[in-house]
């Protein structure tokens, strides 16, 4: 049967319509972790499983760690900086963070490991003054680094991101540097400037990163910019790679006067707006692929957690 052009033209409206139609998030649950009674937190982050949430003091001074099984609140320290990206332990018992001191106007800096069960905390490297905060690596191992050299902080590693290699990415110099086995590069896709936040996707292929001033991009691991994401500050991978959690934030000059939690599909480029809230300003989300979980503090340190579903 001989059909004509416009009958394929239909055809394909149907099919962009589903795909757009299916890439969809809601927030089908919220959940205050803390109250104004509890104090003040601020950047939260999920362990693996999504069952524990860490956050930090005001400066980032000092832990605090919420476990939703025991819907439990408890203090594990009063370290200074220790609230700057600290990390969970490949198997989620213990925490690794960096605290600092001031000695004639330099940091000296020690990385430590607090078990989230005793509490018992043990310093892994001790004084140096180049340590950077800990990091995991694509393969879930925590690592270290001092002047760019990078530590290994387990001796038991337990890789629960199905992915071999132990990869990773930070800033140096305010340019993204992409490290994986012998393999090192210093990356700036949009030229000279001050680079921020970057993460490598689940899968390890791809780099998503901010330019301070500029926006917010997703590129292959040569600096290829595939995406452009726009003013999408403090991003973090959202579900299977394809999403981008991050904060919509304005500022006076001065003072932040909003922000909103957002996610956007890398398939449509659709943006959701997670939170959409007038009175409250909403800022540092992390995901949690194992929960389909946001978290975040408000400005007057809330933490919040919502539940999402994806169509």
């Amino acid at each position: 049967m001989k059909r004509n052009k416009h009958f394929y033209f239909f055809i394909i409206l149907i099919l962009i319509s589903n795909t757009i139609f299916s890439q969809s998030v809601s927030v089908i649950g919220k959940d205050e972790i803390t109250s104004s009674a509890d104090g003040e937190f601020y950047n939260p982050q999920f362990n693996y499983k999504g069952d524990k949430i860490l956050f930090t003091g005001d400066s980032f001074k000092g832990l605090w760690l919420f476990e939703a099984a025991k819907n439990n609140l408890k203090k594990l320290n009063d370290n200074p900086g220790a609230g700057y990206n600290p990390v969970f332990s490949s198997d989620d018992q213990s925490v690794y963070f960096r605290s600092d001191r001031f000695e004639n106007m330099k940091r000296i800096s020690s990385m430590y490991k607090q078990n989230l069960n005793s509490g018992k905390i043990d310093i892994i490297l001790k004084d140096q003054n180049n340590l950077l905060a800990p990091i995991k690596s694509t393969g879930n191992t925590v690592l270290g680094l001092n002047s760019n050299e990078v530590i290994p902080l387990e001796k038991n590693q337990l890789n629960k991101t199905g992915v071999d290699n132990e990869s990773i990415v930070f800033i140096n110099d305010s340019k993204i540097v992409y490290q994986s086995g012998s393999l090192k590069k210093t990356l700036a896709p949009l030229g000279e400037g001050n680079y921020i936040w970057p993460s490598l996707s689940p899968d390890g292929k791809y780099l998503l990163f901010t330019k301070a001033g500029k926006g917010t991009y997703v590129s292959d691991l040569n600096g290829v910019v595939l995406y452009d994401l726009g003013k999408a500050n403090y991003p973090v991978w959202g579900k299977e790679g394809k999403w981008v959690v991050f904060m919509e934030d304005k500022d006076d000059g001065q003072n932040i006067t909003s922000s909103d939690i957002k996610i956007i599909s890398l398939e449509t480029l659709q943006i959701f707006n997670l939170t959409n809230t007038s009175d409250v300003i909403e800022m540092y989300p992390d995901y949690c692929a194992a929960t389909d979980a946001v978290v975040f503090h408000t400005l007057t340190g809330k933490i919040i957690k919502l539940n999402l579903k994806f169509n």
